[in-house]
């Protein structure tokens, strides 16, 4: 089902979490408002095949709870961003088993797992534009199989952790526009031979441009 880039308003109908079959579902780009806990939460009766679900760019409001989702152990790709969600990231949508993109992007979230669980299958995660000002980044690198994390645009504070080096899969590293303790870029990024795309900016950076980014 393809609705995107309309002009709905209004709910999602908790009809739709009766289809045992539904593969994916594009909701995204309208002005759907509300909560969704009443058609994604382990009350649903179908909903069990869904592996795309995009309902980016609305107006939903509500935090994830811990009933929401767990069941669509078939999910690959999940975009809630832009929206109004708020409160915690829940831990549990790093251990959906087959989930590889996550879009989190422009909401209301305030706080972050405080630290992630091991994941394999993880390939694409977007935290930027978020509420997480005066935290310092989790332990992350338990996402081991990242290519593309951005944690832009949230004033994260402390020093960018140096576990991130650890990442070797990692093509695309968007640190920009956070409070971090100044110093110089970090060493570290040397190992992360197959970057294609790094922002630091605005990150308090000093010292010298290292001749390893040559």
């Amino acid at each position: 089902i393809n609705l995107s880039h309309n002009l709905m308003v209004g709910t999602i109908p908790s009809q739709l979490s009766s289809l045992q079959s539904l593969a994916g579902l594009a909701l995204d780009n309208n002005i759907f408002t509300g909560a969704v806990a009443s058609v994604f939460d382990s009350k649903a009766k179908g909903l069990r095949s869904l592996t795309q679900l995009y309902l980016e760019n609305n107006l939903f409001t509500g935090q994830l709870s811990r009933n929401l989702m767990v069941f669509m152990t078939r999910l690959e790709v999940l975009d809630i961003s832009d929206n109004k969600f708020s409160g915690s990231i829940p831990s549990f949508l790093f251990n959906l088993p087959k989930l590889v993109v996550l879009d989190l992007h422009d909401n209301d979230f305030t706080d972050m797992p405080t630290a992630f669980p091991p994941n394999d299958k993880l390939n694409f995660l977007a935290l930027q534009k978020c509420k997480f000002e005066s935290q310092e980044i989790p332990e992350i690198s338990n996402l081991r199989n990242l290519t593309h994390l951005d944690l832009s645009q949230n004033r994260f504070t402390g020093t960018i952790p140096s576990s991130i080096g650890d990442m070797k899969n990692m093509t695309y590293l968007f640190l920009a526009e956070n409070d971090f303790v100044p110093g110089p870029i970090p060493e570290w990024l040397a190992a992360l031979t197959r970057l294609e795309e790094l922002d630091l900016k605005s990150t308090q950076r000093t010292g010298n441009v290292p001749d390893f980014l040559g």
